[in-house]
């Protein structure tokens, strides 16, 4: 009898679970997530040897501070450049595939001619916006900086064609290499630390991002030729590009006052003294290791299937998975959220608490953890909310969010640092999570009301 009750549980339970990989979202979704996390234990280890080998210094503020402007770029033009193409690849894939390969060669060349002109602009204005931003750092410190920001504009470059590539892949749900991304930079960085042991071991930093960073955009272009992408050098303006170029301008604006958002946090930790701009970086790296495994699933997985659906008009199944995801976002998160605060003072120690790194560095670090982790349900949701807006082509909402985000993450910052010192700079990012996730809610549920009103 008990043997015909555990044969019976069995195949229920085998039921279920054949029942939720058949859904192909949850099935990639897993996936996704499983190589994310292998990846990121890759970067935990290389956090963990900064701490060991540089600790909190001057020359990593040098390099962060460097990497916080690469970054600003980066992020302002390849990435809103090559997410805005996705909706558009989407839409031809869909209904004229053999424009595919034409779109993608005029979007690609037309974009790297603008993102080199600005990459010289930037570069040639660097002696004058590079010492007002580190004007509290002594003078070899700040010097330090500019020659790490020179050092660094190699991945810049290689970064451009590497996101348009792995935005491709996205496009074609080809996520694998996507997920493992930063096991490229992160791997060779071990290995450089293991093989140069340089006076300045910030330089393997530098040589880590850069090879790491091209060695990624040469498997990418491998990948995306084997998928039958053929790039042309052409540089037509078709209907097509146009509409990209409109969603992008916007996106690309809302991203410059987002990102606008870490040069502030890290000027303003800068003037708080020497070693203030490494605390934050390790307490950030903790966070962002736990909170890219949900923030990519829903960029790499979600994003292209909220586009798909709105290419079809099924809105009514957009909505009620949006419904459900979110919430089972909101009720995991929060259990998280409190496990975190509970165990953060361990977390820090286990992985950082050795050599140079020392235990009053991990009680501060510990702290402003902690004040990160609390806006993780709205970090989330929000990055949820961001997709959502995207896949509608609704990029110019995304100015209003990035607007209220900067002038809010000022105000918070200017209030709470005087209580809380550099914590107060995490804390005030939270407040910040959680107002932009309510602007999201409140534009995108009269967005569907407005479509269900039109469908009525």
């Amino acid at each position: 009898m008990t043997s015909k009750v555990l044969s019976l549980l069995n195949l229920d339970v085998s039921f279920v679970i054949k029942k939720a990989l058949a859904n192909t979202i949850l099935r990639s979704a897993v996936l996704v997530a499983a190589l994310i996390g292998f990846a990121k234990a890759i970067s935990l280890i290389k956090e963990v040897l900064v701490a060991d080998k540089i600790g909190v210094s001057p020359s990593l503020d040098a390099f962060i501070m460097a990497n916080t402007f690469i970054g600003f770029y980066g992020l302002i033009v390849s990435s809103t450049y090559s997410e805005s193409m996705v909706p558009e690849f989407i839409k031809l894939e869909e209904k004229a595939p053999h424009k595919v390969n034409q779109y993608f060669s005029n979007l690609l060349w037309l974009g790297a001619i603008g993102f080199i002109l600005g990459l010289l602009v930037l570069s040639l204005m660097s002696n004058y916006y590079l010492p007002f931003f580190t004007k509290n750092f002594d003078t070899q410190t700040s010097q330090l900086t500019t020659n790490y920001f020179y050092l660094l504009i190699p991945s810049l470059i290689f970064g451009y064609f590497t996101a348009m590539f792995l935005k491709v892949l996205n496009a074609k749900k080809k996520n694998v290499l996507i997920a493992i991304e930063p096991l490229f930079i992160s791997g060779l960085t071990i290995l450089f630390f293991f093989t140069f042991n340089a006076d300045n071991q910030t330089l393997n930093l530098i040589l880590g991002l850069n090879i790491g960073t091209l060695l990624l955009l040469g498997i990418s272009y491998k990948r995306i030729h084997q998928l039958g992408i053929r790039l042309r050098f052409q540089l037509g303006y078709t209907p097509e590009v146009a509409n990209t170029v409109r969603q992008f301008l916007p996106y690309a604006l809302s991203m410059f006052f987002i990102a606008m958002k870490t040069v502030l946090d890290n000027t303003m930790t800068a003037n708080l003294g020497i070693g203030n701009v490494s605390l934050l970086n390790y307490s950030y790296k903790v966070y962002g290791m736990i909170a890219v495994i949900p923030c990519t699933v829903i960029s790499i997985i979600l994003f292209p299937y909220f586009s798909k659906l709105v290419a079809k008009n099924d809105i009514e199944l957009l909505k009620s998975q949006v419904k459900k995801i979110g919430l089972t976002i909101g009720i995991a998160s929060l259990v998280l959220v409190s496990l975190l605060i509970i165990n953060s003072h361990w977390i820090v120690a286990t992985l950082f608490e050795r050599g140079a790194f020392q235990t009053k560095d991990t009680i501060e670090v510990a702290t402003i953890f902690s004040m990160y982790t609390l806006g993780l349900p709205f970090d989330v949701l929000g990055i949820l909310g961001i997709k959502l807006i995207s896949a509608f082509q609704l990029n110019k909402v995304l100015i209003g969010s990035a607007l209220i985000g900067v002038f809010a993450n000022a105000f918070f910052n200017i209030v709470f640092v005087k209580y809380f010192q550099t914590a107060g700079i995490a804390l005030a990012t939270s407040f910040v999570f959680l107002i932009i996730l309510l602007f999201y809610s409140i534009i995108l549920k009269r967005h569907f009301n407005s479509i269900s009103h039109k469908n009525g």
